[in-house]
Order: C-alpha cells, then structure tokens, then sequence
C-alpha cells in the first residue's frame, strides 16, 4: 500500500462514542469493534477519503511516533477493517 492510496469509511457502519472508546457495528454482517486511542483517531481521520500518506502526517504531528513505523500501522489497520468490512480501498 503506497502513501497515495485512499482509504475511506464504509458508509453503512454505525459508529458510537461510548466513554474514550470508539465502537463500530457493521450491522450487514453484525460485527463489532472497538478502537483503542490510536485506532479512534485513524477513523476520526476517515471522516472523508484521505490518502494513507495524509493519514500518517497527521498521526506523526499528534503523537511521537517514526513515520514509517505509523505508515506500517495505519497499513494494518486499513488491511484489517478493509477485510471485516469496516472501511474501503480505493483500488
């Protein structure tokens, strides 16, 4: 995944705030997540399509994090909700 590539929210997940937790429901197939600080920022990111580039910026002025290690992160975690449905790659 290239610092170009854009990732984006899948539209038909219901996000909440519940406490300092982010929880998602993809009520298509009834899966849940809940996101840890870091994990709650990236999808606070998603909240237009933003490239995996503009991502890391961000992350990496917010947080005393090596860029490349952050680009690896933000990598697996859109690997990671992209195959549960959670969010989209742009192809």
């Amino acid at each position: 995944m290239s610092p170009a590539t854009v990732i984006q929210r899948n539209p038909d997940i219901i996000a909440a705030a519940v406490g300092e937790e982010t929880i998602l429901l993809n009520a298509v197939t009834w899966t849940y997540v809940h996101f840890n600080e870091t994990a709650a920022k990236i999808w606070e990111c998603l909240d237009r399509p933003r490239s995996v580039g503009e991502i890391v910026a961000t992350l990496t002025a917010d947080y005393a994090i090596d860029a490349d290690a952050c680009a690896r992160e933000v990598q697996e975690f859109a690997e990671g909700m992209s195959g549960r449905g959670f969010i989209q790659i742009a192809a």
